[in-house]
């Protein structure tokens, strides 16, 4: 009975720790690792939040950090998310903030697997095709297995599926 009454008070103490952590919250754990930050830790991440007052990009920073052989406490490489962290607040100069968002329009700047325009709006001929077909009353099975025989690719190189055409054919019609 005793063992029992002591797990139960070891469970609740725990219970109450982790509120009082939760309701802490973000503060508590940004001032515990402020706390435990070394000199060189805040002299590099000062390094760090120049060169992006310097409008340098997240990418950017990681390379040269690199170069400059700034690591973090694990002793690897900053990770951009890290980088993003020790960079908040700082104010980029205009010019940056003009490039960056030149570089963005131009589809430069995004991320991996980012995908462009969708492809009924990027490709016109597509569009007329398939109004074409539906005028020629094939449903979507048929447009699809005719698309693929005449060899019309989707934006990754596949064969469209009956989805995409599914999907393209509301879009005309509501369009109309």
């Amino acid at each position: 009975m005793f063992n029992l009454l002591g797990r139960a008070l070891s469970v609740l103490a725990a219970y109450e720790h982790q509120l009082a952590k939760e309701a802490l919250g973000p503060a508590r754990e940004a001032s515990r690792i402020a706390r435990s930050r070394t000199q060189e830790e805040l002299e590099q991440i000062e390094r760090v939040r120049a060169w992006r007052a310097e409008g340098l990009t997240h990418n950017e920073l990681q390379a040269r950090c690199i170069e400059e052989g700034i690591i973090t406490r694990a002793g690897s490489t900053p990770t951009l998310s890290t980088i993003s962290n020790w960079s908040k607040g700082v104010e980029l100069p205009k010019k940056a903030v003009q490039r960056l968002k030149k570089e963005v329009s131009k589809g430069k700047g995004r991320r991996k697997g980012a995908r462009g325009p969708r492809t009924e709006d990027k490709n016109a001929e597509l569009r007329a095709v398939l109004i074409s077909y539906m005028k020629q009353g094939m449903n979507q099975t048929q447009i699809t297995r005719q698309l693929a025989e005449d060899g019309v690719r989707n934006s990754k190189g596949n064969p469209y599926n009956r989805q995409q055409i599914q999907r393209f054919v509301s879009r005309l019609r509501k369009d109309q």
